[in-house]
Protein backbone atom coordinates (compact mmCIF):
# COMPACT_ATOMS: atom_id res chain seq x y z
CA UNK A 1 0.00 0.00 0.00
CA UNK A 2 1.49 3.41 -0.83
CA UNK A 3 2.35 5.93 1.97
CA UNK A 4 -0.29 8.57 0.04
CA UNK A 5 -3.02 8.25 -3.20
CA UNK A 6 -3.40 11.08 -5.01
CA UNK A 7 -6.58 11.88 -6.80
CA UNK A 8 -6.92 13.78 -10.02
CA UNK A 9 -10.10 14.58 -11.37
CA UNK A 10 -9.51 15.55 -15.33
CA UNK A 11 -12.15 16.79 -17.67
CA UNK A 12 -11.02 18.59 -20.61
CA UNK A 13 -7.28 18.97 -19.15
CA UNK A 14 -5.01 18.12 -22.39
CA UNK A 15 -3.90 21.74 -22.35
CA UNK A 16 -1.91 21.72 -18.30
CA UNK A 17 -1.83 18.11 -17.89
CA UNK A 18 1.35 16.99 -18.98
CA UNK A 19 2.74 19.81 -16.69
CA UNK A 20 0.98 18.87 -13.80
CA UNK A 21 1.62 15.36 -13.82
CA UNK A 22 5.28 16.26 -14.76
CA UNK A 23 5.25 18.44 -11.29
CA UNK A 24 4.10 15.47 -8.97
CA UNK A 25 6.32 12.66 -10.45
CA UNK A 26 8.83 15.14 -9.26
CA UNK A 27 7.77 15.08 -5.37
CA UNK A 28 10.41 14.75 -2.88
CA UNK A 29 7.79 12.22 -1.49
CA UNK A 30 8.07 9.20 -4.21
CA UNK A 31 6.39 6.61 -2.21
CA UNK A 32 2.96 7.25 -3.79
CA UNK A 33 0.43 6.40 -6.48
CA UNK A 34 -1.63 9.06 -8.71
CA UNK A 35 -5.06 7.84 -9.66
CA UNK A 36 -6.70 9.78 -12.28
CA UNK A 37 -10.25 9.94 -13.60
CA UNK A 38 -11.49 11.00 -17.05
CA UNK A 39 -14.98 12.21 -16.56
CA UNK A 40 -15.82 12.07 -20.68
CA UNK A 41 -13.21 14.68 -21.33
CA UNK A 42 -14.23 15.43 -25.69
CA UNK A 43 -10.18 16.66 -25.69
CA UNK A 44 -7.18 14.69 -26.23
CA UNK A 45 -7.29 13.99 -22.63
CA UNK A 46 -7.86 10.46 -22.10
CA UNK A 47 -5.37 9.67 -24.53
CA UNK A 48 -2.18 11.60 -22.89
CA UNK A 49 -3.64 9.65 -19.68
CA UNK A 50 -2.81 6.81 -21.00
CA UNK A 51 0.60 7.69 -22.21
CA UNK A 52 1.71 9.30 -19.24
CA UNK A 53 0.72 6.38 -17.14
CA UNK A 54 2.40 3.68 -19.92
CA UNK A 55 5.66 5.88 -18.24
CA UNK A 56 5.45 5.73 -14.62
CA UNK A 57 3.83 2.85 -13.28
CA UNK A 58 3.02 4.98 -10.06
CA UNK A 59 0.19 5.87 -12.44
CA UNK A 60 -4.00 4.69 -12.40
CA UNK A 61 -5.99 5.84 -15.16
CA UNK A 62 -9.76 5.36 -15.39
CA UNK A 63 -12.79 7.14 -17.29
CA UNK A 64 -16.04 7.31 -16.85
CA UNK A 65 -18.73 6.18 -18.44
CA UNK A 66 -20.94 8.94 -17.97
CA UNK A 67 -20.08 12.73 -17.40
CA UNK A 68 -20.21 12.65 -13.77
CA UNK A 69 -19.84 16.45 -12.76
CA UNK A 70 -16.74 17.75 -11.02
CA UNK A 71 -17.40 17.18 -7.49
CA UNK A 72 -18.55 13.36 -8.14
CA UNK A 73 -15.49 12.88 -10.13
CA UNK A 74 -13.33 13.88 -7.01
CA UNK A 75 -14.92 11.22 -5.11
CA UNK A 76 -14.74 8.54 -7.88
CA UNK A 77 -11.13 9.35 -8.13
CA UNK A 78 -10.80 8.85 -3.77
CA UNK A 79 -12.93 6.02 -4.06
CA UNK A 80 -10.06 3.94 -6.27
CA UNK A 81 -7.45 5.58 -3.77
CA UNK A 82 -6.03 2.60 -1.93
CA UNK A 83 -3.07 5.09 0.27
CA UNK A 84 -2.65 5.75 3.65
CA UNK A 85 -3.22 9.14 2.64
CA UNK A 86 -5.31 10.62 0.31
CA UNK A 87 -4.71 14.19 -1.31
CA UNK A 88 -6.50 15.49 -4.06
CA UNK A 89 -5.04 17.27 -7.06
CA UNK A 90 -6.56 19.00 -10.31
CA UNK A 91 -5.49 18.53 -13.51
CA UNK A 92 -3.91 22.49 -14.49
CA UNK A 93 -2.64 23.58 -11.85
CA UNK A 94 1.73 22.78 -10.65
CA UNK A 95 2.92 21.47 -7.38
CA UNK A 96 6.01 22.72 -5.94
CA UNK A 97 8.72 19.68 -5.20
CA UNK A 98 7.69 19.81 -1.56
CA UNK A 99 3.85 19.25 -1.78
CA UNK A 100 3.53 16.38 -0.27
CA UNK A 101 6.33 16.81 2.18
CA UNK A 102 4.93 20.39 3.40
CA UNK A 103 1.56 18.28 4.06
CA UNK A 104 2.24 15.11 5.33
CA UNK A 105 5.02 17.64 7.96
CA UNK A 106 1.82 19.89 8.42
CA UNK A 107 -1.01 17.19 9.36
CA UNK A 108 0.50 15.88 12.68
CA UNK A 109 -2.46 13.46 14.36
CA UNK A 110 -5.02 15.94 12.68
CA UNK A 111 -7.49 14.62 10.47
CA UNK A 112 -6.71 16.86 7.36
CA UNK A 113 -4.02 19.16 6.50
CA UNK A 114 -4.16 21.80 4.36
CA UNK A 115 -1.79 24.66 2.71
CA UNK A 116 -1.43 28.16 0.71
CA UNK A 117 -1.38 28.19 -2.58
CA UNK A 118 -0.20 30.78 -5.43
CA UNK A 119 -2.26 31.83 -7.79
CA UNK A 120 -1.03 32.11 -11.71
CA UNK A 121 -2.98 32.78 -15.07
CA UNK A 122 -3.11 30.73 -18.24
CA UNK A 123 0.47 31.07 -19.50
CA UNK A 124 1.92 30.52 -15.71
CA UNK A 125 2.63 34.14 -14.67
CA UNK A 126 2.21 34.84 -11.26
CA UNK A 127 -0.85 37.11 -10.12
CA UNK A 128 0.83 38.73 -7.28
CA UNK A 129 -1.58 37.02 -4.59
CA UNK A 130 -1.93 33.65 -3.22
CA UNK A 131 -5.33 31.95 -1.30
CA UNK A 132 -4.58 33.49 1.72
CA UNK A 133 -6.23 36.25 0.75
CA UNK A 134 -9.43 34.69 1.20
CA UNK A 135 -9.09 34.13 4.87
CA UNK A 136 -11.45 35.73 7.72
CA UNK A 137 -10.43 39.06 9.45
CA UNK A 138 -8.80 36.33 12.17
CA UNK A 139 -6.99 34.62 9.76
CA UNK A 140 -7.03 30.60 10.07
CA UNK A 141 -8.21 30.33 13.52
CA UNK A 142 -6.13 27.75 15.90
CA UNK A 143 -9.48 25.86 17.30
CA UNK A 144 -11.04 23.41 15.33
CA UNK A 145 -14.63 24.30 15.93
CA UNK A 146 -13.45 28.29 15.03
CA UNK A 147 -12.56 26.67 11.67
CA UNK A 148 -16.04 25.64 11.40
CA UNK A 149 -17.58 28.62 12.54
CA UNK A 150 -15.34 30.49 9.52
CA UNK A 151 -15.98 27.73 7.08
CA UNK A 152 -19.72 28.43 7.56
CA UNK A 153 -20.05 31.65 8.28
CA UNK A 154 -17.43 33.52 5.75
CA UNK A 155 -15.81 31.44 3.34
CA UNK A 156 -14.10 27.53 3.32
CA UNK A 157 -10.23 28.67 3.22
CA UNK A 158 -9.11 24.96 2.84
CA UNK A 159 -8.62 24.53 -1.10
CA UNK A 160 -9.05 20.88 -2.51
CA UNK A 161 -5.84 20.85 -4.47
CA UNK A 162 -3.97 22.09 -1.59
CA UNK A 163 -5.63 19.51 1.07
CA UNK A 164 -4.59 15.66 2.24
CA UNK A 165 -6.75 13.44 4.57
CA UNK A 166 -6.21 10.70 6.30
CA UNK A 167 -7.97 6.95 5.21
CA UNK A 168 -9.49 6.90 8.27
CA UNK A 169 -11.60 10.44 7.90
CA UNK A 170 -12.31 9.70 4.34
CA UNK A 171 -13.97 6.73 5.07
CA UNK A 172 -16.35 8.92 7.46
CA UNK A 173 -16.83 11.81 4.37
CA UNK A 174 -17.84 9.38 2.11
CA UNK A 175 -20.13 9.66 0.15
CA UNK A 176 -20.26 12.90 0.00
CA UNK A 177 -23.95 14.01 0.39
CA UNK A 178 -25.76 14.60 -2.85
CA UNK A 179 -26.69 18.16 -1.44
CA UNK A 180 -23.15 19.19 -1.44
CA UNK A 181 -22.00 21.97 -3.98
CA UNK A 182 -18.60 21.49 -3.15
CA UNK A 183 -16.15 18.12 -2.27
CA UNK A 184 -13.70 20.21 -0.54
CA UNK A 185 -16.03 22.69 1.72
CA UNK A 186 -17.61 19.32 2.56
CA UNK A 187 -14.43 17.90 3.71
CA UNK A 188 -13.21 20.68 5.50
CA UNK A 189 -16.66 21.33 7.70
CA UNK A 190 -16.51 17.70 8.55
CA UNK A 191 -12.91 17.51 9.40
CA UNK A 192 -13.66 20.04 12.14
CA UNK A 193 -15.73 17.58 13.84
CA UNK A 194 -13.84 14.63 13.33
CA UNK A 195 -9.94 15.02 13.87
CA UNK A 196 -9.42 18.78 13.38
CA UNK A 197 -6.94 20.18 10.46
CA UNK A 198 -4.08 21.62 10.59
CA UNK A 199 -3.01 24.35 8.05
CA UNK A 200 0.56 25.71 6.76
CA UNK A 201 0.85 29.04 5.58
CA UNK A 202 3.54 27.88 3.06
CA UNK A 203 2.65 28.00 -0.82
CA UNK A 204 3.05 24.55 -2.31
CA UNK A 205 1.24 25.10 -5.21
CA UNK A 206 0.55 27.31 -8.53
CA UNK A 207 -3.13 27.51 -9.05
CA UNK A 208 -4.41 28.18 -12.32
CA UNK A 209 -7.07 31.13 -12.64
CA UNK A 210 -7.90 30.88 -16.12
CA UNK A 211 -9.90 34.52 -15.82
CA UNK A 212 -7.27 37.82 -16.86
CA UNK A 213 -4.50 38.13 -14.80
CA UNK A 214 -6.36 41.63 -14.96
CA UNK A 215 -9.35 40.07 -12.49
CA UNK A 216 -6.38 38.49 -10.46
CA UNK A 217 -4.46 41.33 -9.29
CA UNK A 218 -7.90 43.71 -8.83
CA UNK A 219 -8.95 40.44 -6.31
CA UNK A 220 -5.60 41.55 -4.48
CA UNK A 221 -6.50 44.87 -4.19
CA UNK A 222 -9.93 44.29 -2.08
CA UNK A 223 -9.38 45.04 1.13
CA UNK A 224 -10.69 43.01 4.00
CA UNK A 225 -13.69 45.41 4.18
CA UNK A 226 -14.92 44.59 0.89
CA UNK A 227 -14.82 40.55 1.01
CA UNK A 228 -16.14 40.94 4.00
CA UNK A 229 -19.29 43.23 2.84
CA UNK A 230 -19.38 41.23 -0.33
CA UNK A 231 -19.60 37.49 1.55
CA UNK A 232 -23.09 36.18 1.09
CA UNK A 233 -24.15 33.02 2.41
CA UNK A 234 -24.59 30.19 0.20
CA UNK A 235 -27.92 28.27 -0.02
CA UNK A 236 -25.95 25.13 1.16
CA UNK A 237 -24.76 26.25 4.87
CA UNK A 238 -27.58 24.82 6.16
CA UNK A 239 -27.43 21.91 4.24
CA UNK A 240 -23.78 21.41 5.53
CA UNK A 241 -24.77 21.54 8.77
CA UNK A 242 -28.04 19.22 8.55
CA UNK A 243 -25.50 16.33 6.99
CA UNK A 244 -22.97 16.68 9.24
CA UNK A 245 -25.62 16.50 11.89
CA UNK A 246 -27.11 13.39 10.13
CA UNK A 247 -23.59 11.64 9.30
CA UNK A 248 -22.13 11.87 13.11
CA UNK A 249 -25.75 11.44 14.88
CA UNK A 250 -23.96 9.72 17.72
CA UNK A 251 -20.87 10.77 17.90
CA UNK A 252 -21.08 14.80 18.53
CA UNK A 253 -20.13 16.27 21.77
CA UNK A 254 -22.36 18.86 23.62
CA UNK A 255 -19.90 21.79 22.49
CA UNK A 256 -20.08 20.17 18.89
CA UNK A 257 -24.12 19.89 19.07
CA UNK A 258 -23.94 23.97 20.82
CA UNK A 259 -21.48 24.96 17.71
CA UNK A 260 -24.24 23.14 15.35
CA UNK A 261 -27.21 25.03 17.09
CA UNK A 262 -26.02 28.59 17.38
CA UNK A 263 -24.62 28.69 14.07
CA UNK A 264 -27.89 27.74 12.53
CA UNK A 265 -29.86 30.18 14.36
CA UNK A 266 -27.33 32.56 13.05
CA UNK A 267 -28.19 31.43 9.24
CA UNK A 268 -32.12 31.74 9.70
CA UNK A 269 -31.77 35.28 10.83
CA UNK A 270 -29.58 35.97 8.16
CA UNK A 271 -31.90 34.04 5.75
CA UNK A 272 -35.18 36.41 7.49
CA UNK A 273 -33.05 39.08 6.81
CA UNK A 274 -32.10 38.33 3.38
CA UNK A 275 -29.98 41.01 1.49
CA UNK A 276 -31.21 44.30 2.93
CA UNK A 277 -28.67 46.78 2.81
CA UNK A 278 -29.14 47.62 6.63
CA UNK A 279 -27.58 44.40 7.19
CA UNK A 280 -23.98 45.53 6.17
CA UNK A 281 -24.06 48.26 8.63
CA UNK A 282 -24.81 45.17 11.33
CA UNK A 283 -22.23 42.62 10.34
CA UNK A 284 -19.46 45.46 10.97
CA UNK A 285 -20.50 46.50 14.21
CA UNK A 286 -21.39 42.79 15.33
CA UNK A 287 -18.55 41.59 13.50
CA UNK A 288 -16.94 39.62 16.89
CA UNK A 289 -20.30 38.53 17.95
CA UNK A 290 -21.39 37.15 14.59
CA UNK A 291 -17.93 35.53 14.40
CA UNK A 292 -18.06 34.13 17.92
CA UNK A 293 -21.72 33.08 17.84
CA UNK A 294 -22.53 35.51 20.62
CA UNK A 295 -26.68 35.63 19.51
CA UNK A 296 -27.90 37.50 22.41
CA UNK A 297 -28.05 40.86 20.55
CA UNK A 298 -30.63 39.44 18.15
CA UNK A 299 -32.60 38.72 20.35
Amino acid sequence: MPLVSIAMAVYNGEKYLRKQVESILRQTVSDFELVMTDDCSTDGSWQLMQELAAGDRRIRISRNTANLGFKDNFQKAISLCTGEYIALSDCDDIWTPDHLEVLLATIGDKAMACANSTFIDADDKPLGTTLKYQESFDGVPSDDMAKFRSIILFRNTYQGAAMIMRRSFVDVALPIPGEMRYHDTWFAALACFCGGINYSARSILNYRRLETSVTGLRTKRKSKLYRFLHTRFDADRQDILDAITKRLNGSLTVRQWRMIRDVSRILTIYKEKGTDIRIYAYELRHYKSIYNCDITHWI
